[in-house]
């Protein structure tokens, strides 16, 4: 069979790559708030008092995704040239994966909400398709994730999931900080992202052992 499930999935180390980016969001959703106000005034007051943290949070919200991107990039091309039909199915399979979710899942999902940005109040304006409402989920978060830990993976060496997990917690962060997302919009990025990241593994080429085996 071509398509198999992929039971080996190791989900303990998707959370821990996950857990800097949950300690950030939920100590500050329980200093201020998880929504509105409370945290949108700090934060602002947060931004002016250390520009040098903003200036890096505007980095990574900017690039963090997009260079990451170009290593995918690179990594199909040189399967390519080696012609290494399993990484290049892969490649090829994140790639569609993460526009699906990016560009589809993602997108609905903020249309379907329309929740206010941290500038902006309610009522909620469903399907909008305005950004001031386009607040809920974070888009970046779920593409940071959806491009990081496959990634991460992929590699498999110890030194790739810690950079992982720093990249993502700054950009899940870094949106929060610069005030275009209240904490509840990581969150529910972090389970979209998630969702993501399992569909990109949740099928592979089963092993010539595996197969064997069935046999």
């Amino acid at each position: 069979m071509f398509l198999s499930y992929d039971k080996a999935y190791r989900w303990p180390v998707h959370f821990a790559m996950l857990l800097p980016l949950l300690l950030l969001v939920l100590l500050t959703g329980s200093i201020y708030s998880f929504w509105g106000v409370e945290v949108r005034v700090p934060m602002a007051m947060h931004r002016l008092a250390y520009p040098g943290i903003t200036a890096l949070m505007d980095f990574f919200t900017d690039w963090g995704d997009k260079s990451l991107y170009a290593v995918y990039a690179l990594l199909l091309a040189a399967a390519c040239i080696r012609n290494d039909r399993p990484e290049i199915l892969f490649y090829i399979r994140y790639a569609l994966v993460a526009l699906l979710f990016a560009l589809l899942v993602t997108q609905l999902l903020k249309a379907s909400f329309g929740m206010p940005r941290p500038d902006y109040s309610l009522p909620r304006d469903p399907f909008s398709f305005t950004n001031a409402y386009s607040s809920f989920p974070s888009g970046h978060t779920v593409s940071i994730i959806i491009a990081a830990m496959p990634l991460a993976f992929r590699i498999g060496k110890t030194w790739a999931f810690i950079a992982a997990s720093l990249v993502i917690a700054l950009v899940g962060y870094s949106r929060v900080w610069l005030g275009v997302h209240h904490p509840v919009d990581i969150l529910a990025g972090m389970i979209v992202g998630s969702i993501g990241v399992w569909v990109v593994f949740r099928f592979r080429r089963p092993s010539r052992a595996a197969a064997s085996s069935t046999e």
